[in-house]
């Protein structure tokens, strides 16, 4: 395959990179911004991140924006690992203008909610202790990450439990209303041609 012609890249109006891969198959299509800063670079990202499914915005409550999701047949999805954080965006074509416009609303007016956030903590305690007792985490996650970077492993690099319990939703929400004016990347796969 000849990636130089398979996938087509421009900037958008607003300088953003964009890159775009038609899909032959079916009318539907995958959405991606990328931004090239994870865990590794901002510890309390990865908690915002996992904080924003849950929250509401603006009018809509978080059970209407999932109704909203699911009337338009799109799935909203985000995530924060070592290096890259992704926003995605994916489903029906004939969704996507507004699906984009619904996802641009949740991050510009996000609303914290301070119990969303200790349950959300809960969780993540919670899954550590359970970690610590799982084969698998020890030797394939911390082991591997101890061996390639010794002490200064990136699998320690997270928020203590005092750092999470004393985590406030108004801060969190402002990582999430910050995002998008960093620099990013558009990936797009689907079969609309637009390259605004």
């Amino acid at each position: 395959m000849d990636f130089g012609v398979a996938i087509q890249q421009t900037a958008l109006s607003n300088g953003l990179s964009f890159h775009y891969v038609r899909n032959p198959n079916n009318p539907l299509f995958r959405l991606d911004y990328i931004f090239d800063f994870g865990k590794n670079h901002d510890r309390y990202l990865a908690l915002a991140l996992q904080y924003l499914p849950y929250l509401g915005a603006g009018k809509f409550s978080p059970q209407e924006l999932q109704i909203q999701f699911f009337r338009l047949g799109l799935s909203f999805d985000v995530i924060s690992r070592e290096e890259r954080s992704y926003i995605s965006l994916s489903g029906l074509e004939e969704s996507l203008e507004p699906g984009m416009e619904l996802v641009e609303y949740i991050l510009r007016h996000a609303l914290p909610d301070e119990g969303v956030l200790q349950n959300l903590v809960s969780d993540i305690l919670t899954e550590r202790e359970n970690a610590k007792s799982n084969r698998n985490v020890i030797l394939r996650t911390a082991m591997g990450s101890y061996a390639r970077f010794g002490p200064d492993s990136p699998f320690t690099y997270r928020l203590s439990k005092e750092e999470l319990k004393a985590a406030s939703g108004e801060k969190l929400v402002t990582h999430i209303r910050e995002l998008t004016q960093y620099p990013h990347r558009v990936y797009y796969y689907g079969q609309n041609p637009w390259t605004r």
